[in-house]
């Protein structure tokens, strides 16, 4: 059997002129997924269109497997805007809740294309002024209210309009509207009993509190990671950009479901104080608890979703990806990382499968992911 090779134009690393291949995409969802997906398409040489229900480009680390395509984004300028906002740590010193040190986890994956450990706000403003360089459409204030396909395309309703394209890519994250249209209905998430406050802030608030100060180790060369473990809860607290700002992320029991799912609802830290007023180390937390700015930490739910049976539509034309096909657990680290992979399968796919099958190319796709 002879198998046919790929033109040299084509492939993973390889770049297509703009609008090359006659295939017209539009892509649902402004977040890191559909930011992704745009950029990927548009380097194969696809037609872009992406619609976002917001007003302005939504504040949003990843992976070694994400950062070796992001990695290849403009000859390298992605790479270097990103680093110079990922957090340099090295390792993560691990305590009990009484303070006592237990072990050192070295990290590994922070090299170029093997990884960046950064705030999502940063992470998607910077894929987002990428994709506006390279002259990706999007339409801001675009509410999709509904999907539609045929044999030979498939669009969106948005704003009463019907809006038509070759296919769809459906990146709308957890509470797709997509998935209802593709899947015929829409499983409820399942309620893991946890969740997880997250806050990220700059390094100022801390400066005039001298107990706050050990966090601050090394600050100007790298950054420093410690977590706390006790019974049913832990707390890793790190700075970002060689000291210049701080995260922590605190994981918890939610019994009863008060937190909320929503990247933009802040929370109140006291809570967090309130859980570990037990803890022997509570004065060493707290001072980097207490100064976090008012609207700078959210209270998440971890919360898991049944695996769908299909990500593809009935006639083969919009296909779910990212959080809106396989929502991870987000102390995981994968959710944007999957959803960079699935832009970049998708865009090889749909460049081999050519305008003439591009069910084909979709298919394949979810097959491959």
């Amino acid at each position: 059997m002879t198998i046919p090779s790929i033109p040299s134009n084509q492939g993973p690393a390889a770049i297509a002129e703009p609008r090359s291949s006659g295939i017209n995409i539009i892509i649902v969802g402004l977040g890191i997924g559909g930011l992704a997906a745009a950029i990927e398409c548009h380097r194969k040489g696809h037609s872009v269109t992406v619609f976002e229900k917001a007003s302005a480009p939504r504040p949003q680390g990843i992976g070694s497997n994400a950062a070796r395509i992001l990695a290849k984004w403009g000859n390298g300028r992605v790479h270097e805007l990103l680093e110079a906002q990922i957090s340099h740590i090295r390792a993560v010193d691990i305590h009990d809740q009484a303070g006592k040190f237990i072990v050192t986890n070295e990290m590994t994956g922070f090299r170029r294309g093997d990884g960046y450990f950064l705030n999502r706000c940063d992470l998607a403003n910077i894929l987002y002024e990428h994709a506006r360089d390279i002259g990706v459409e999007v339409r801001f204030n675009a509410k999709v209210t509904d999907y539609w396909e045929t044999d030979s395309n498939a669009g969106i309703i948005v704003d009463g309009s019907r809006v038509a394209a070759d296919c769809v890519i459906a990146s709308d994250g957890l509470h797709s509207k997509a998935r209802g249209f593709v899947t015929g209905g829409d499983p409820a998430p399942v309620s893991s009993g946890y969740a997880a406050f997250r806050a990220y802030f700059d390094v100022s608030e801390i400066l005039s509190d001298h107990a706050a100060h050990w966090l601050l180790k090394g600050a100007g060369k790298s950054d420093h990671a410690s977590a706390f473990v006790g019974k049913d809860s832990e707390i890793t607290i790190c700075t970002v950009k060689r000291g210049n700002a701080i995260m922590w992320i605190f994981t918890h029991p939610d019994p009863d479901g008060d937190a909320r799912e929503s990247w933009t609802v802040p929370a109140n830290v006291q809570h967090v104080l309130d859980k570990i007023q037990d803890w022997p180390c509570r004065d060493k937390i707290a001072p980097i608890i207490r100064h976090t700015p008012a609207g700078k930490a959210i209270n998440f739910p971890i919360l898991t979703r049944p695996p769908l049976d299909t990500w593809l539509s009935p006639l083969g034309r919009i296909i779910l990806t990212g959080d809106a096909a396989h929502p991870y657990l987000p102390m995981a680290g994968q959710g944007a990382s999957q959803a960079i992979e699935d832009a970049a399968v998708l865009a090889i796919t749909l460049e081999l499968a050519t305008k003439d099958n591009v069910p084909l190319g979709l298919k394949i796709a979810e097959k491959i992911r």
